[in-house]
């Protein structure tokens, strides 16, 4: 999941402090009461979504439904799911009436899953996304305030992206840059774990691997912390290991989306829990289906998400002894590194779609070393002026002597590009570490 936490996002100290002791409860509860629990911030979201979302409000009366009809998780099942393409042609009439009082923020999807899509986020569910992260830490022992380390790209975009890495001390937070990761550069990023003894790692499971495998090679020797944090990418059982073993700390892994209707999360026994307090999670034809809890703004229920879990059956409980379910497994959302002239092992560069505008589908592949294709899919509204901007972003992280070339593809060509698995950085070049 691509956060950037600001602190006047999340600056309600009462409602953070309310939200927190609500979930520090509810994630033990039995499974009736944690069921009834759901069940009542289901039918609060979907009361509203009835009274002041014009889109919700034509489908239930198409329907012949009211919000009485949806009691539990069950009965979400008699409305259909809403797809990504759904948001972006319902986007004003999906919008409740009252949003400007849940002081709502457009936001945009990176595009992971093929298909980049503009929603809005809100005061309740940012509350609540800093509260999961709260709580979901707690589990290994974090405390507010104490030190920690993320890998990401979005603050040294902003800042310097030849920096290694940059602290904040406010939040007790040191940034590393995953766009400098390279071999000569271990000397610094230890340096940094050195002067500020983080306790804690977030990063994508690529990103926080490749750091792991250069700090190896370049025998720095092993950087102990508490746990390392994993989410936005299928973790691989080769990269846990080698991060678990340079970092001395179990990997506790996530899953989840910018959009915020469910949330997956790894205790430390290992176990994935649903946080069934977060939002509702459905598995239809094999994939998941979210509905969101605390999104006023712009509510989303029975939202497609194109990713895959696996749920034991007849259910699972966890020695860990919260009543939140178990998920056997997560598949899909893994992908490539680009490999620069100078060493550096770029992940997570799909973040820059969020530049691009009017695209339906984007993907970038590394040929060669100097040699890298964006290929797209356009929308009616394309902007040349927009891609420029794209190119120089990508030469700015990849190198002076990287040639980038545009393919385009027809329009025609998008179903059944959205039914592959989709990958957004493709590496024909990358090492094996």
């Amino acid at each position: 999941m691509a956060i950037e936490f600001k602190i006047n996002d999340f600056f309600f100290p009462l409602e953070l402090w309310r939200l927190k002791t609500s979930l520090d409860k509810s994630q033990w509860l039995p499974a009736d009461r944690l069921g009834e629990h759901q069940s009542r911030l289901l039918k609060t979201v979907v009361s509203h979504a009835y009274a002041h979302v014009p889109y919700y409000r034509q489908l239930f009366d198409k329907l012949d439904l009211t919000p009485s009809d949806i009691q539990n998780a069950g009965d979400l099942k008699k409305i259909p799911t809403l797809k990504k393409s759904d948001i972006k042609k319902n986007f004003k009439v999906l919008t409740a009436d009252n949003a400007p009082q849940f002081l709502p923020r457009l936001c945009r999807t990176s595009g992971t899953t093929g298909e980049p899509v503009e929603f809005l986020q809100d005061k309740p569910s940012n509350i609540l996304e800093f509260c999961y992260y709260w709580r979901y830490w707690s589990w290994a022992g974090y405390v507010l305030g104490s030190p920690f380390a993320e890998l990401t790209l979005y603050h040294f975009l902003n800042t310097d992206i030849n920096a290694v890495a940059d602290h904040a001390p406010m939040t007790n937070r040191l940034m590393l840059n995953p766009a400098q990761l390279s071999l000569k550069n271990m000397d610094a990023y230890a340096s940094a774990f050195k002067k500020y003894r983080p306790q804690f790692l977030k990063g994508s499971p690529s990103s926080v691997f490749v750091l792991a495998s250069l700090l190896e090679k370049k025998g720095t020797g092993t950087l102990p912390l508490k746990a390392v944090f994993t989410t936005g990418e299928l973790l691989l059982p080769h990269q846990r290991k080698k991060i678990e073993s340079i970092f001395q700390s179990k990997v506790l892994d996530s899953y989840g989306q910018m959009e915020r209707t469910t949330a997956i999360c790894q205790c430390p026994l290992g176990h994935y829990h649903i946080n069934s307090d977060y939002g509702v999670l459905e598995i239809d034809k094999g994939r998941v289906v979210g509905t969101s809890l605390y999104n006023f703004a712009m509510p989303l229920l029975r939202y497609e998400l194109n990713d895959t879990i696996e749920i034991p059956a007849g259910g699972q409980a966890c020695a860990c002894g919260r009543g939140l379910p178990v998920c056997k497994n997560i598949i899909g959302r893994s992908q490539d590194a680009l490999v620069t002239a100078d060493g550096r092992f770029l992940t997570n560069v799909f973040i820059l779609f969020d530049i691009l505008q009017n695209v339906s589908w984007a993907q970038i592949v590394q040929d060669t070393v100097d040699k890298i294709r964006i290929r797209l899919v356009r929308d009616q509204d394309f902007c040349e002026s927009n891609l420029q901007e794209f190119k120089r972003e990508l030469r700015l992280l990849t190198g002076p002597r990287s040639e980038i070339d545009i393919e385009y593809l027809p329009e025609t060509a998008l179903s059944s590009l959205l039914l592959q698995k989709y990958k957004p950085v493709i590496s024909s070049v990358q090492n094996q570490l």
